[in-house]
């Protein structure tokens, strides 16, 4: 099937024989490479296991690589609700923290912010947070009206009397509190109330859903204990067969498994609903009265802070070591016991009251609550803990209030990390058990070894998955990276929109079969001008049905259509950074043109492919699964949990920062071209040929032959043959479609049709003819080839230093423009080119002319983002002849430095010296190697060693004053 692996009956076939040799060195040639890939998908024995399988994007090797273990695709299914539900509440805070952003910055043009007035109402929600009273509503006493007449009518020393007493002054309290909370809350405008109100609801909202999660991972994590036992009693069934037992000794080992799984259920069943009542009443007894608005401090630095009996009374973090410091020795001084640390060295559950601990996992610990559960409820606890220890013990110490008092950044934190921990706890355990049931599929399909390996890689993605962390260093790094070669630059959008044809059209076609390549291309068109008609949503269209309206709207809440390539780069997801709202505008404003372009396509590709899975019978549940598998296989998944493993870290995401294209079509090609050969049957062959000639068809419509896959080391490979290489080959090709048929057919061929019709070159926007790295276009040797292939593999980011560097280097020899242009992001760099080319035409360095004049269609290309063909044909020829005088001067020297070497050992010319002139004076007559050339070259050599003192030449007529100002040696 997928290749002969070990574990499957490619290790049966050495004790086959056929009596046909030839047939038998096939077999061998066949079973050696399926190893071969077998070991690489294995890679290393280290922990890091460096492997084939950490180079897969992480939908393929799920969806693909274990399409043998259903489970692998329950796990994506999972994953998707839990990207989408993080997702949904990430935009929902979003919204509010720019409503609430613009309350104070204003817009800038129309509307003033009011600073001042945000600040009294951030003052106001912590002060009702510590107060216990919502000012936003009416007085909510805390006692009850029976309290009056227990306090009439019990005695004071009972413990009835006390409590009702308690809640009664308590409200006297709350109630003086309450007044004044109120009527500042009323002096504040209607949108500042309202946005305390929205606020309020919000952390009310994540705080509900926090604690049903909880309760429902509780009950879940039972039901999951039970199918456990369900698997163990399986495989303890089939162990006792394979032990082969009879008779009693089989109706005993029976028995007890049977016994065993019964207990479980049993077990189970009665503790369930009293394990979860018992788990909501600790939530009760820990909730606090009134709004909830977190006491919030930041950073890494933490002070926790006990009584004698170890309970612990504040929990307190910080970003600067002094305000730590101040912290633990208040905390000292009032008599409490204080552990100082950092977060990243100590557990979160380290932290927490340990009777609450006591008492949590007092609750849990029969059905092996998963990690994830038991973290979330400590880090929940934690949250709290500093509204409760203020709200409690009033510790209101001068100078240390105990929290921030920037509510915007705080609500920012709290809710981007809240819905992480929400999305993550509902799903964490269903996800978990998926891959414990991948595990038990591996072992019983056809190759056991290559589907284990899938799914150890696929447990490995699974820490990443859960915990998204990254560097803000790195966010910041790849942030600048797409601001400065991508954001705000139309070509690159335009560009973009060509995937949808160049990909889609091939895959819709191949998952369709007969016809398909006609259906998809009509079927798209018309989600095009849906799309068009809805006016930039397609699901707005008065053209769709009440069911394509349901399933764009699923698409968007499954995160296939919204969750773009430009998202990631620009650094607005899950990044696990922390949450700005000042940062993610901007970004968003940046990436508008190429989010939208990412999101036209997707639409237009869904919708497509939901229609053509319609009509070939599909349900509408059946229509939408398949169209959104098909828009991710056609425009890839972009999200950090979904890239390579070795891409995940944050070196490798600068490194790569715009590879993540690549190394997902790099993926689409391989995987077609192995299944071709090595497919299970003839339906999986057949459609990934489709794919693979459909792929590389619509590569070459779109970029012409020259932009094709792999198309560059095709020529380096006939380049071999040629005296100049891949230029030679290239040039030989070139030559031949110009002479057999028209210019405009030739261009067509060789850049593509689209990039040909509008004189731009999209060959090296669209194309893929170096696969990874870009081969440089001029004869690079030494110092210079290892720089250039240096810059390539350390990426993109690096680029961006060494144009601002060039840039001051050209402003500060005078050529302020030219300075400005190529230190400037690109989208200013492309406007300033179209200018200088307007006023004075396509110039070198130096003022020479490249092409005097361009025309207007031209320029305005320029503007936009794109390189005019005319001119980047004429830079190709240009680096073409002077690499070839380049090679042709090399050889010339070579020569001639082998003859000064022979007459300086007094040997006489050597013969191979003279049969290389002759062919050199043959090839080049215009510039032949004379005996004059040879006098003049051998009397320079010997004048310049005459000129070498200790190992140095200088200009003669500089010599003697360049030694006199020269200190003597100390060493000689």
């Amino acid at each position: 099937p997928d290749g002969a692996g070990p574990g499957s009956d490619g290790l049966k076939a050495k004790k086959r024989t056929t009596g046909d040799p030839k047939r038998e060195d096939a077999t061998g040639r066949q079973r050696f490479m399926s190893n071969l890939l077998t070991q690489a998908m294995a890679g290393t024995s280290d922990s890091s296991r460096v492997n084939a399988l950490a180079l897969v994007p992480g939908r393929p090797l799920l969806m693909e690589l274990g399409k043998d273990m259903p489970a692998s695709r329950t796990y994506l299914r999972l994953k998707e609700k839990m990207d989408s539900l993080r997702n949904q509440r990430h935009a929902d805070t979003d919204r509010i923290a720019q409503d609430w952003r613009r309350l104070i910055s204003g817009d800038k043009i129309w509307k003033r912010g009011d600073k001042p007035t945000n600040a009294r109402m951030m003052d106001l929600m912590h002060e009702s947070t510590i107060a216990g009273v919502d000012p936003s509503q009416p007085f909510q006493p805390v006692s009850e009206p029976r309290d009056k007449d227990i306090v009439r009518l019990y005695k004071k020393d009972t413990e009835t009397y006390k409590e009702a007493k308690a809640r009664i002054d308590q409200d006297v309290e709350r109630l003086a509190a309450y007044e004044g909370l109120r009527e500042r809350y009323m002096a504040l405008p209607a949108p500042f109330r309202q946005m305390f109100v929205t606020v309020r609801n919000e952390y009310r909202k994540l705080a509900d859903e926090f604690e049903r999660a909880i309760e429902e991972q509780a009950g879940k994590a039972m039901t999951v204990a039970v199918r456990r036992a369900e698997r163990a009693h399986a495989a303890e069934m089939e162990r006792i067969r394979d032990e082969g037992l009879e008779g009693a000794d089989l109706d005993r080992a029976a028995k007890e498994a049977d016994e065993r799984l019964a207990t479980a259920r049993t077990m189970t069943l009665i503790s369930k609903q009293g394990r979860i009542a018992q788990l909501r009443n600790q939530f009760e007894r820990n909730r606090i009265e009134g709004p909830y608005f977190p006491l919030s401090r930041f950073g890494d630095l933490y002070v926790t802070s006990r009584d004698d009996a170890g309970k612990v009374i504040s929990f307190s973090r910080f970003e600067k070591v002094g305000d730590q410091q101040a912290e633990a020795e208040a905390m000292k001084a009032d008599g409490y016991n204080v552990e100082i640390g950092v977060m990243a060295e100590t557990s979160a559950r380290d932290m927490v009251d340990p009777g609450f601990v006591a008492d949590i996992e007092g609750l849990l610990e029969e059905i092996n609550a998963d990690t994830p559960i038991m973290d979330a409820i400590w880090q929940r606890w934690l949250e709290t803990l500093p509204d409760m220890s203020i709200r409690k013990n009033r510790i209101h110490r001068k100078g240390t209030p105990g929290y921030s008092g920037d509510a915007f950044r705080a609500f920012g934190k709290q809710m981007f990390h809240g819905a992480h921990q929400l999305a993550r706890l509902k799903y964490s355990l269903d996800m978990k058990e998926a891959l414990e049931v991948a595990a038990q599929e591996a072992k019983g399909t056809t190759d056991p070894v290559r589907n284990g390996l899938v799914v150890r890689e696929m447990t490995k993605r699974h820490d990443y998955v859960m915990n998204p962390e990254g560097s803000a260093w790195s966010q910041a790094l790849t942030s600048a990276a797409f601001v400065y070669y991508l954001g705000v630059t139309p070509a690159a959008a335009m560009v973009n929109l060509t995937q949808s044809t160049v990909v889609g059209v091939p895959v819709l076609a191949a998952a369709y079969g007969k016809g398909g390549v006609k259906k998809a291309g009509t079927e798209l068109m018309r989600a095009l001008g849906d799309f068009t008609g809805g006016k930039g949503h397609a699901a707005n269209s008065n053209r769709l049905t009440a069911d394509e309206k349901a399933a764009m709207e699923q698409a968007y809440e499954r995160g296939i259509v919204d969750k773009s390539q430009s998202h990631d780069l620009a650094g607005v997801g899950e990044t696990g950074v922390e949450y700005s709202a000042v940062r993610t505008m901007v970004m968003e404003k940046i990436s508008w043109l190429f989010h939208h372009a990412e999101r036209l396509n997707r639409e237009v590709t869904f919708l497509a492919a939901y229609r053509m899975a319609v009509d070939q019978g599909s349900d509408p549940e059946q229509a939408i699964q398949k169209a959104g598998d098909l828009t991710w296989k056609t425009h890839f998944d972009y999200q950090n949990t979904s890239r390579p493993r070795l891409m995940q870290n944050d070196y490798m995401r600068v490194a790569f920062v715009f590879r993540n294209f690549n190394i997902n079509i790099l993926w689409r090609l391989f995987r077609d071209l192995h299944q071709t050969v090595a497919g299970e049957n003839e339906a999986v062959r057949k459609e990934a040929a489709a794919q693979l000639v459909g792929i590389t068809g619509s590569m070459f419509l779109h970029a012409g032959i020259k932009g094709v896959w792999g198309y560059s080391l095709i020529m380096g490979l006939i380049g071999i043959f040629f005296p100049g290489g891949s230029d030679d080959a290239e040039e030989v090709l070139e030559t031949a479609l110009l002479n057999f048929m028209p210019k405009d057919a030739a261009g067509m061929i060789l850049s593509g049709i689209p990039g040909h019709a509008l004189g731009v070159n999209l060959t090296s926007r669209i194309g893929m003819p170096d696969l990874w790295f870009r081969s440089s276009n001029r004869e690079l040797q030494g110092e210079d080839e290892y720089n250039y292939w240096l810059q390539e593999v350390l990426g993109a980011v690096p680029g961006i230093v060494e144009n601002i560097w060039r840039g001051v280097d050209m402003a500060s020899e005078g050529d302020y423009w030219r300075g400005i242009e190529t230190a400037s992001p690109k989208f200013i760099r492309d406007i300033m080119r179209s200018g200088r080319y307007i006023v004075q035409g396509a110039e070198t360095m130096r003022g020479d002319p490249i092409l005097e004049e361009l025309r207007w269609n031209e320029e305005l290309a320029q503007a936009m983002g794109f390189t005019p063909a005319r001119l980047s044909e004429r830079y190709d020829l240009n680096s073409r002849m002077k690499n070839r005088e380049t090679r042709i001067l090399n050889d010339r020297k070579k020569i001639l430095g082998d003859a000064r070497k022979a007459q300086r050992k007094g040997k006489g010319m050597p013969n191979d010296v003279i049969d290389a002139i002759a062919e050199f004076n043959r090839a080049h007559p215009d510039y032949p190697i004379t005996g004059a050339t040879l006098k003049r070259s051998i009397q320079g050599g010997i004048r310049s060693s005459m000129r070498n003192v200790q190992g140095v030449q200088i200009n003669p007529r500089l010599d003697r004053s360049i030694r006199e100002g020269t200190r003597e040696p100390i060493y000689e």
